[in-house]
């Protein structure tokens, strides 16, 4: 373990005392939630959600396009098989809210985008005309709701249209914002209780926020916007004249990530039983660095010298090879550098032909590239960057990428216009995630490659004139607030090896004390390749045959792919329980215990292809009874002092005071110094006391207590 999770307790979970028998057969539904989405919808994002769902690890749905929804008979049963639904943002015709306002009435709970009206009243909402759509709109969560905890304090941004909501009967759990600095009375996301069951409601649509944070404005593609020569994807996100897509003054927040954590907390917070995840990195890792390096014109031993050195430090390296660094490499070389786990993709260039009617040139020009690839060292790019980050259309050149089998792309690179943006302040998310996710196009079709932005280009750094010494800062400033504020990242760079040795003179200083940092504090240096691979075994894992007992939750883990360090994140506290140990196949084995977003989570880690998975919860801290947030001595005199007395001592919640209380205390107490927490040893007295306590239970005198002190 290393320091950076010395804090972080780890449970033993080998106590026998803490097993608990239900006598109850287990229920088995259909998949927790059920996402309905519209192709037909005039928004094309609605089918994001599952994306972003995978995205948070909740991998537990069910995904129905509203028309074979509508249109299915037992249209009502597909609804209440699952506890959750989750609504794109769509019009409804009038049997649709009908069997929408039945499914809350009877216990559902509905998430929905910007609601059709005509179900304002289960949302306790009522519609005030909709807000003029600007680049820089913001949000922010309500911290005193449960879902809020953990997040970050004020605005959030998020993009498209959002609709003003008097609250009727529903509460806020976050508001709209004037400004960076001014909230409004209208909520963003309310909760209304509807019958035996709950509707949430956004007054903006969270998939097309997530995917505009993060791809840009479609609306600017094409265009040049940031006031730097040829097209990239960065010209979707500025204008000529200053205009940003991001807030440069609060880039250092992932805030697509944000929105979508916190969607993903509402989920969780609405279930009446835990939902289990998939955490987002290998291990319980919360940061990771990718290297990367464009090849230029070099190749073969011009690429010795950097790949000796990122060894040195444990990482591995991705080269982009243009096609004259394919032809100069030989096949031995790039074998070997293959064999010692580093990647080779490709580095494309259309003789600055890109932007508009770019297509069919950028086309032509990948091809090439990644055949001269394939017929020389026999495998495709699985991932690429293009030479001067070459892009056309808003999703066009990462369509072209996919159809040539690259599955990962990192052309959203930040370089942005240092008379615009302050290169010392303006660093961290211009796309608004630290996290890969799949690109989706204007048509609201999935693409099958990856979006991994570049956050740490080394011309950003030299070209601006910052000092090795600043990249550093500016670097482990962001591995160290992306660890403190849930900011779960997998930061990119791009090294060019050209530049390393001697093009500039910071960035070979750099990037071997950023490389020293990594290896000290355990952070993994994968290569991009390494990260596509760890990205399609998560999203393509699943929890299947979700069942759920009185105080347990069991359910078959299959992997998506066996080997890749995947972490499995079982909620800790169920109602007025919490969990009391897990089993694997039926064999007790160790948590590690993490607070996500205000949530907290039994981490387990398992390299098996498959699993069945057992948590256990009971009744907990009712045995602290004098509320100091510990089980211990103190609290044992307590029920000494009361015992037949009062029921000051009743941990059971029966209104006594009797042995099955003092039971409680001591499976407490036992599981307590399990959890590795600082509770006070007992002095010789606590020791009589427990003697005492034992020997009275062990007399197994029963009395009646008043429910009175």
């Amino acid at each position: 373990m290393n320091k950076r999770h010395a804090s972080i307790a780890i449970h033993s979970l080998a106590l026998a005392a803490l097993l608990v028998a239900t006598s109850d057969a287990p229920s088995r539904a259909a998949s927790p939630l059920l996402v309905l989405s519209d192709s037909g919808s005039a928004n094309p994002f609605n089918g994001y959600l599952t994306e972003m769902l995978k995205g948070e690890g909740l991998l537990e749905y069910d995904q129905r396009d509203r028309s074979a929804w509508s249109a299915d008979p037992n249209a009502a049963a597909l609804l209440a098989s699952h506890s959750t639904v989750v609504l794109g943002e769509m019009d409804l015709t009038g049997s649709e809210r009908q069997l929408l306002r039945n499914y809350v009435q009877n216990g559902g709970v509905l998430v929905a985008a910007r609601p059709d009206q005509g179900l304002s009243d289960v949302f306790g909402i009522q519609f005030a005309g909709n807000r003029p759509e600007h680049a820089l709109e913001y949000f922010g969560v309500d911290h005193d709701q449960a879902p809020g905890a953990g997040f970050t304090e004020g605005a959030l941004q998020y993009h498209g249209v959002a609709s003003n909501y008097n609250l009727t009967t529903a509460q806020g759990l976050a508001y709209l914002y004037a400004n960076p600095l001014t909230p409004t009375a209208n909520p963003a996301v309310t909760l209304n209780n509807y019958g035996q069951g709950r509707a949430i409601a956004f007054a903006f649509d969270p998939a097309k926020s997530v995917v505009l944070t993060r791809q840009g404005n479609p609306d600017w593609q094409n265009t040049e916007g940031d006031g730097i020569a040829q097209y990239r994807p960065h010209d979707m996100f500025a204008r000529p004249g200053g205009v940003t897509w991001y807030d440069p003054d609060r880039m250092g927040i992932p805030m697509a990530d944000e929105l979508q954590r916190f969607m993903a907390n509402i989920i969780v917070d609405s279930q009446s039983a835990p939902l289990p995840r998939m955490w987002y990195l290998p291990g319980t890792n919360k940061v990771m660095m990718v290297n990367t390096g464009d090849g230029e014109d070099q190749g073969g031993a011009d690429f010795d010298p950097i790949l000796h050195d990122v060894a040195s430090y444990g990482g591995k390296f991705s080269l982009y090879l243009r096609d004259i660094g394919v032809a100069n490499t030989p096949v031995a070389k790039e074998a070997a550098w293959r064999a010692a786990g580093n990647e080779v993709g490709v580095h494309m260039y259309a003789d600055g032909v890109e932007g508009d009617g770019g297509v069919p040139y950028m086309t032509y020009a990948y091809d090439r590239v990644v055949t001269s690839l394939e017929n020389k060292f026999g495998h495709t790019a699985l991932t690429a960057r293009n030479h001067t980050i070459d892009w056309t259309g808003w999703t066009d050149m990462a369509q072209i990428e996919a159809d040539r089998g690259t599955r990962l792309d990192t052309n959203y690179y930040h370089y942005l216009n240092g008379s615009v943006v302050n290169p010392l302040t303006a660093n961290g998310y211009f796309t608004g995630s630290g996290l890969p996710q799949k690109f989706i196009n204007e048509n609201g079709e999935l693409l099958n490659i990856y979006q991994a932005a570049t956050q740490w280009p080394d011309e950003w750094f030299a070209d601006n004139g910052l000092t090795a010494a600043q990249t550093i800062n500016i670097i482990e400033g962001m591995f160290q607030s992306a660890e403190e504020n849930g900011y779960y990242s997998t930061f990119v760079n791009n090294i060019h090896p050209v530049r390393y040795g001697g093009l500039d003179n910071i960035t070979s200083t750099w990037a071997k004390a950023v490389w020293q940092y990594c290896q000290e504090q355990g952070i993994p240096m994968w290569s991009a390749e390494m990260l596509l691979d760890f990205e399609q075994a998560r999203d393509a894992s699943q929890f299947a045959n979700i069942q759920y007992g009185p105080s347990s939750l069991d359910f078959d883990y299959i992997a998506g792919a066996s080997g890749f360090d995947l972490t499995m994140m079982i909620p800790f506290d169920w109602s007025s329980q919490r969990l009391t140990q897990l089993l694997l196949d039926g064999m007790p084995v160790q948590w590690i215990d993490e607070v996500v977003k205000g949530v907290r989570y039994a981490m387990l880690t398992t390299p098996l292809g498959e699993a069945h998975v057992t948590a256990l919860y009971a009744s907990f801290s009712s045995a602290d009874f004098n509320k100091d947030g510990q089980v211990n001595a103190a609290d044992l005199a307590i029920w000494q002092s009361s015992f037949g007395v009062n029921a000051l001592g009743d941990a059971d919640g029966d209104g006594d005071c009797d042995g099955a209380d003092l039971l409680l205390w001591q499976q407490q107490f036992a599981l307590a110094g399990a959890q590795g927490q600082q509770f006070a040893v007992p002095e010789s007295s606590s020791f009589g006391q427990l003697a005492l306590a034992v020997a009275l239970l062990a007399m197994a005198r029963k009395a009646t207590c008043p429910t009175d002190a």
